[in-house]
């Protein structure tokens, strides 16, 4: 019996050995997956930050871009501006001198063509005085009367003849005068109205740029606010595999233990069964010998085995208790306490049985 039982307890020792193998190369295959795993997690961190680094970099020189040239834009808007209140301010002065210029020499005109008047208003005067007073001292010739009078209705005629033509060039002049004026003041409503056109496509491309740095602003708040969940999320992710490198931590240190815990046990059991080994076999050596020496010590040897049989039981169940015992303590995490156990063949009551002889036993026969 005990022969049959050996087998059984080395198989039970291999199985168990081949269980916590199997368990440790389960921890070491799941400490490897998440180092795998911490490894891709690190490696998609430094990627995304690249990524998000380069983004954040070009959004901010195609700001800088963008309000360098809306800068530039004002700029040439502005000095278009000036320039052309300064072109409208010369070409103003200019009109300004020019009738300035063409109103003297009219009043210069006038003043001549006045003083012209005047002179033959004067001389008209002194022909009719001198006509008066030759009509005074010589009244009884008639011819000499009237040809002063043929005279002075021509010297008439002719001074308004000069006078309509003076007043026909003055018209003209004056005709071409306002067309000039005319012709300036649309050429200057021209301008204006240019003026006025540039400023609506500039203020258009303005709002229009405006507009775009909106845009662009509004893009990057979205892309900051993605850079701050992102910082969380990698965080999380940092505190994450802290957790997991503490817990492999955790795990390392119980292989250990459990490594230690298990050679410990595999020497407990090597030990056992040397002793029982060594306690088990002479009892049987010495009850097979008696067996060949007398037949008739049959029923005592097999009440002897019985007794052994129960003596040897009893020691392998508080044994059995204690490996039971060992593995709950395995899985509460503490060294499991195996008392060694010498097995007991004989009790104390035990007496040796007296056996007949052989001649005995033959005459009986």
């Amino acid at each position: 019996m005990q022969k049959f039982r050996k087998p059984e307890s080395t198989n039970v020792a291999m199985t168990e050995r081949r269980n916590w193998g199997n368990i440790f190369k389960c921890l070491v295959q799941m400490v490897r997956d998440q180092q795998n795993q911490l490894q891709s997690f690190a490696s998609r961190h430094n990627f995304l930050e690249d990524r998000l680094r380069m983004q954040h970099e070009g959004w901010i020189s195609d700001v800088r871009f963008h309000k360098d040239q809306i800068s530039q834009k004002k700029r040439s808007l502005e000095d278009a501006k000036a320039d052309l209140a300064l072109g409208l301010k010369h070409r103003e002065a200019a009109i300004l001198k020019w009738i300035l210029e063409h109103t003297e020499d009219e009043l210069g005109d006038f003043k001549e063509w006045f003083e012209i008047l005047s002179r033959k208003s004067s001389v008209r005067e002194d022909q009719g005085t001198k006509s008066k007073d030759t009509g005074k001292k010589k009244k009884g010739t008639t011819d000499k009367e009237n040809k002063p009078i043929w005279n002075t209705a021509e010297k008439d005629k002719c001074s308004c003849h000069e006078f309509s033509l003076l007043k026909s060039e003055y018209d003209k002049l004056s005709l071409e005068k306002y067309s000039e004026v005319s012709e300036l003041l649309a050429e200057k409503k021209f301008v204006w109205n240019q003026y006025k056109i540039m400023e609506n496509d500039y203020t258009a491309k303005l709002k229009t740029k405006e507009a775009e740095v909106e845009k662009a602003n509004e893009k990057i708040k979205v892309l900051v606010s993605g850079m701050e969940q992102l910082r969380s999320e990698n965080y999380e992710k940092d505190s994450k595999i802290c957790e997991l490198e503490s817990k492999i931590a955790e795990m390392e240190a119980e292989t250990k233990s459990l490594n230690k815990e298990i050679s410990g046990l595999s020497v407990e059991l090597e030990s056992l069964r040397k002793l029982q080994n060594n306690n088990v076999t002479p009892v049987l050596n010495h009850c097979s010998d008696g067996n060949k020496a007398s037949g008739l010590g049959i029923k005592s040897i097999k009440s002897r085995s019985m007794i052994v049989q129960k003596e040897i039981r009893t020691p392998e169940q508080p044994a059995a208790k204690s490996s039971e015992r060992g593995k709950r303590s395995m899985k509460r995490k503490e060294p499991p306490v195996i008392p060694i156990v010498t097995p007991k063949l004989f009790s104390s009551s035990f007496k040796v049985p007296k056996l007949k002889s052989s001649a005995k036993v033959r005459n009986d026969r």
